[in-house]
């Protein structure tokens, strides 16, 4: 492959020869080569790239990846919602309604009221937070909640939540609870 010698001075009454259009068809069958050599070229980079990749793009630089992922599993159940990550970290979410049927006086604070277990047991005891509203009440119009969060044993898994609520009607008036709705998440280690 001879490079190419364009002309660049050419006149108005210039012949043109048969060197020239040779000239020409080489210069037009350098390019070519040269081009399908730099697809070859490009081709082969983007092979070694796949190859770097595939060999160490799962190289866990930050100790976040489990074979090969973040998030080891995640799902639901009839305890709620939950996400477990590669490095131990666990979220778990509910919600629902409770069925209280229970009457409270005024300043009066209820039993425990246990939201049970999240969907996945934790290793330790979380770190949760519970918000409680969409009362059903009757015979009142007031009600705060007292959030108790606590966790209870249940073998080696922690996961158990609880919450109070407290009649605040200063008319007072005693109510019964008919329901109330929760959500709730708590944040831990599952392993």
């Amino acid at each position: 492959m001879a490079d190419y010698n364009e002309k660049t001075d050419w006149l108005a009454d210039d012949p043109v020869t048969e060197d020239d259009f040779n000239r020409w068809e080489q210069g037009i069958a350098d390019a070519h080569t040269k081009g399908d050599s730099a697809q070859a070229t490009a081709d082969q980079n983007e092979t070694d790239i796949s190859a770097h990749i595939s060999e160490n793009g799962n190289d866990d630089v930050h100790n976040l990846i489990s074979d090969g992922k973040i998030i080891e599993e995640s799902g639901s159940n009839d305890d709620g919602e939950y996400v477990r990550y590669a490095d131990g970290t666990q979220i778990c979410y509910k919600s629902d309604d409770i069925g209280l049927d229970t009457s409270i006086s005024p300043g009066e604070i209820t039993d425990d009221i246990n939201i049970g277990s999240y969907a996945k047991g934790f290793s330790g005891l979380p770190i949760t937070s519970t918000i409680a509203g969409g009362f059903n009440i009757s015979g009142g119009s007031r009600a705060s909640v007292m959030h108790w969060d606590s966790g209870y044993s249940s073998g080696e898994q922690w996961s158990a939540n609880f919450f109070k609520v407290e009649n605040t009607d200063t008319r007072g008036s005693s109510y019964t609870i008919n329901t109330v709705g929760y959500k709730s998440i708590a944040i831990g280690r599952w392993k």
